[in-house]
């Protein structure tokens, strides 16, 4: 490979760390900042819908995940000399397809019969497919081939993913604050095509300190037992890891559409729950310790208790707040499991497959929410699905290595590991026949007070939701000590409130695809009847003969419609007008 001659420069020494980091710092800024950059070309030719976001993030998870699949693989079969030439080829392969742009053919292709989500599919694949393919690879080869240079810090190059993270968080939030702002589409696709350039020129010394360091090119030999941190791999440990990282995935996604359907339709909005995840990927793979795990630990079951009252009282604003307190609680839910992750990561002889099977979970995660849940659920059902898949992974952990786990990394190096510290504990109690006598018990008091304190007005509503269930919730929580009961005894007290009415009135029929879930709704006095979609009012409707064709909402007399038309009508010579496409957006 003439990229990498025999005498590249490859810097030796203290300078080797900050080579590979500067690398893995680069390659995860590109991967983060072409993830939105695509994601907003394809907006105006579907809309703008969070759906859009979550079907383009299970195309970028499962790059990810046949990137580490390609590296974990290459890495068995070539040697380190090989695979250094063959991931430059697959990366100068990418600038075949750059600058990124959308194709005439393919921007004029969704059409009615076209699945939304199939159509995103492909566009991605067309468009960034390959660039992003090298790109995925990049960070757990890189940490390969620094485990393989022979630098004392090789023994644990974790650090470099915590790296990656940073770089990853750097470009979600420089994106929406200062590269969108700044830049067009066209001027952001030039610059991110000279820093993959810049990138490739930081590969070339990279793969020469390979070189150097495995100067027979054979395949690395396997690691002998006594190294392997707790000796094979075993189903169990991976099956774990594997729902340690599909947990936060769906959360994370579970939060996107709840905030941008049900609270506000904000642009850009959904950047931030990726980097809140993200940032807890940072703290917890990090060589520092910044923040104890156990205090997620301890901390989830408030933020659990919080979170159930604001679905049961349907709160909506303070929009600010209430978006502050989901993103907490997908903070302190994703710090929890990715620390458990961190605790339990094995040696470096096994760092591609760990992450091979992380990103497996991520990618499940991403189908589960963005794939499946519009077709399986008709509400946005897989956001408190996540939650409770939060409490049970809580509860499993006590007593094991869950939420007491010693985290790797910081107070001791990786190598000090031995064995999994999620089998070194005893496993937790068992539920027992009392704790869901208990939970029952106070699921049907939920439903009573529920269904007795009927609200009337607006004071009346919050009343009724303090007394119904904030008094369960809190009743709940003085079980915190005993997890099967507290957790149960909170899905009990959420299926007593399904006998509490609605305050905004009957729903009449409720619809989901890929755009998001609509709602028909008899008004609580029974005049009329609206359509809801998230918590946007779009339609309304008088039931009486009278008043059926009476302008409503966006459309009524008073409205700004209205005084467009009454100018259009003022026009020299009459005309007729018809609004097509976005409706008010467009009028």
């Amino acid at each position: 490979m003439a990229l990498i001659p025999r005498s590249s420069p490859a810097p030796r020494g203290p300078a080797l760390p900050w080579l590979y980091g500067a690398t893995v710092l680069l390659s995860a800024v590109l991967l983060f900042w072409v993830e939105p950059l695509v994601a907003k070309m394809l907006l105006p030719l579907l809309g703008g819908t969070p759906a859009v976001w979550n079907t383009s993030l299970v195309f970028f998870q499962a790059m990810l995940l046949a990137g580490y699949a390609y590296a974990h693989w290459t890495t068995r079969w070539l040697g380190l000399r090989r695979q250094a030439c063959l991931h430059l080829t697959l990366l100068v392969a990418g600038l075949c397809v750059l600058p990124i742009a959308i194709p005439i053919r393919l921007a004029n292709a969704p059409t009615a019969t076209t699945h939304p989500a199939l159509w995103v599919l492909g566009a991605l694949t067309v468009i960034v497919g390959l660039p992003f393919f090298a790109l995925a690879a990049s960070g757990p080869l890189l940490q390969k081939w620094f485990a393989a240079s022979g630098h004392p810090a090789g023994v644990d190059p974790y650090f470099l993913y915590s790296a990656s993270n940073a770089g990853s968080l750097l470009a979600l939030l420089a994106y929406p604050t200062a590269l969108e702002p700044a830049l067009r589409l066209g001027e952001q696709s030039r610059w991110w095509t000279l820093g993959f350039l810049l990138l490739i020129t930081c590969f070339v010394f990279c793969a020469g300190a390979v070189w150097r360091a495995n100067p027979s090119g054979a395949p690395p030999a396997p690691a002998p037992a006594t190294a392997q941190a707790g000796g094979a791999l075993g189903w169990r440990r991976k099956g774990l890891w594997l729902v340690l990282a599909f947990v936060p995935s769906s959360l994370m996604l579970g939060v996107t559409t709840y905030i941008s359907t049900d609270l506000a339709a904000v642009a850009l909005l959904w950047v931030i729950p990726l980097a809140v995840y993200l940032l807890t990927f940072i703290l917890a793979f990090s060589r520092r310790q910044w923040l104890p795990r156990g205090v997620a630990a301890r901390a989830l079951p408030v933020g659990m208790v919080g979170l159930v009252f604001l679905f049961l009282s349907r709160a909506t604003e303070p929009f600010l707040v209430l978006t502050a307190f989901h993103l907490g609680f997908l903070f302190l839910a994703a710090w929890f499991c990715h620390g458990w992750l961190a605790a339990d990561r094995p040696a470096p002889v096994y760092l591609t497959e760990f992450y091979l099977w992380v990103s497996a979970g991520g990618v499940l995660g991403g189908v589960f929410n963005a794939l499946l849940a519009p077709n399986l659920f008709r509400t946005v059902l897989e956001y408190p699905l996540g939650i409770a898949a939060v409490g049970l992974l809580h509860a499993c952990s006590t007593g094991r290595g869950g939420a007491n786990a010693p985290v790797a990394g910081g107070a001791r190096p990786a190598a000090k590991l031995e064995p999994a510290a999620a089998t070194a504990h005893p496993g937790p109690r068992r539920p027992r026949l009392s704790d869901l006598l208990a939970a029952a018990i106070l699921g049907v008091g939920t439903a009573l007070l529920a269904h007795w304190a009927e609200p009337k007005t607006a004071w009346a509503v919050q009343g009724r939701n303090a007394l119904a269930f904030g008094l369960p919730l809190v009743v709940a929580y003085l079980l915190v000590t005993r997890p099967w009961r507290f957790y149960a005894a909170l899905a009990a007290i959420a299926l007593g409130s399904l006998a509490a009415p609605d305050p905004r009135g009957r729903t009449l029929y409720v619809e989901r695809d890929f755009f998001g879930v609509s709602r028909v709704r008899l008004d609580p006095n029974g005049a009329s009847r609206c359509l809801v979609h998230g918590n946007t009012v779009h339609g309304r409707q008088f039931l009486a003969p009278m008043l059926q064709c009476v302008p409503t909402a966006y459309y009524h007399r008073g409205g700004p419609a209205a005084r467009i038309m009454e100018l259009a009508q003022r026009l020299p010579s009459p005309r007729h007008i018809a609004v097509v496409g976005l409706g008010t957006g467009a009028l």
